[in-house]
């Protein structure tokens, strides 16, 4: 929150490779949890 352009951190290529992974996961898991969200809805309208 306290970065400028002026003082970028020297490391700031391995914060963006964490967020990404972490968003990689994230996105994954919600995606998982869409499909399985769908998938039993199909499956009380198919019991009913």
């Amino acid at each position: 929150m306290t970065w400028t352009t002026d003082s970028i951190p020297n490391d700031w290529t391995t914060l963006r490779d964490k967020w990404w992974s972490f968003h990689i996961i994230r996105t994954v898991a919600e995606l998982l949890a869409l499909t399985i969200v769908a998938w039993t809805n199909v499956q009380k309208q198919a019991m009913k």
